[in-house]
């Protein structure tokens, strides 16, 4: 693990619930807040996939709980990056999410360890050296802030979906693309690369609501592309 003390700090209510233990202690995203935290704008019908924790920026106005853009988290924001990035690489689908997380649900000492880390570092080391499971609180940390990003990612998609019928990891427009690519930028450059860590009935969801768009566009002659 890498020796610097990234700024951002992620609260566990930045994520929904990943595993049944997990559910005790993390609030859905729907409450996403950070001590640097992220302004949001949601499409419609947007209950999103329950699991960890960062940022919405574009030409789609930013508001809300927050004012961190995009823009402004980097590689120092994670203990760990190579490591996070092995994770978003190799990790491409729910089941391995939910069993990445789940060795570390008895981190419950998380928030209070965040907020120190803002407030007495010196006392934010002391938890980690005297708590039990002091070691997953930095990896929790890295994992909630790449699940973030990826959530940004995907609801950027959910723009593409609704408005002109894209498939998940298959856009074709310019913008669009460069909308995803943008809120995954730490970790690809490619918007029809993201793992899938969608939740089952979110997966199934995205693609009818895609279909119907894309039967739409078809009947008025808008769609231009191979399905």
């Amino acid at each position: 693990m890498t020796t610097h003390t990234p700024t951002i700090a992620v609260k566990s209510n930045s994520i929904g619930a990943i595993s049944a233990s997990l559910r005790s202690w993390v609030k859905e995203f729907a409450s996403s807040t950070y001590f640097v935290t992220i302004g949001t704008r949601r499409p419609t019908e947007l209950p999103l996939l329950p699991g960890a924790a960062i940022i919405l920026f574009l030409f789609l106005g930013m508001g809300s709980v927050g004012t961190a853009q995009a823009a402004t988290i980097q590689r120092t924001d994670f203990f760990d990056f190579k490591a996070t990035q092995e994770f978003w690489n190799t990790v491409r689908d729910r089941d391995g999410l939910e069993r990445a997380f789940a060795p570390l649900d008895p981190a419950e000492r998380y928030d209070e360890w965040e907020a120190l880390r803002k407030s007495d570092p010196a006392a934010a080391q002391q938890l980690l050296d005297n708590y039990d499971h002091g070691e997953d609180l930095p990896k929790l940390h890295d994992l909630f802030l790449a699940y973030e990003m990826w959530n940004n990612a995907y609801r950027m998609y959910q723009y593409a979906r609704d408005g002109r019928g894209m498939s998940f990891n298959n856009i074709h427009t310019m913008l669009d693309c460069a909308s995803v690519a943008r809120m995954a930028r730490l970790f690809t450059n490619d918007c029809n690369d993201l793992p899938d860590w969608r939740e089952p009935q979110n997966v199934a969801r995205d693609e009818a609501l895609a279909l119907k768009k894309r039967n739409s566009m078809k009947k008025t002659g808008l769609w231009k592309w191979d399905d």
